[in-house]
């Protein structure tokens, strides 16, 4: 990864977690990011679920449309899988 990339993931990553990166490492930032990313699939898995129970899918479950989930074996790796998923 050349200088101007890493600085500019640092900065990217900064924006995503809303802080100010220079009083941490880069392997501070990476983690803060990847828990602000879980949090979010987390939030969104749930949203995603709850709409599919409504409409009538059987069986569902939060963890087959969070991507970090990976012990769920119909884990939603396609947006057109979604449309299927929430049909049944």
């Amino acid at each position: 990864m050349s200088p101007e990339r890493v600085e500019e993931f640092i900065y990217e990553t900064a924006g995503v977690v809303g802080i100010d990166p220079r009083p941490f490492t880069f392997r501070e930032l990476t983690l803060m990011r990847t828990g602000k990313e879980k949090e979010e699939w987390e939030r969104l898995s749930f949203s995603l679920a709850n709409q599919a129970a409504f409409q009538g899918a059987k069986k569902v479950k939060v963890e087959s449309f969070n991507k970090f989930d990976m012990k769920s074996a119909t884990r939603v790796n396609n947006p057109q899988d979604v449309k299927r998923t929430m049909l049944g």
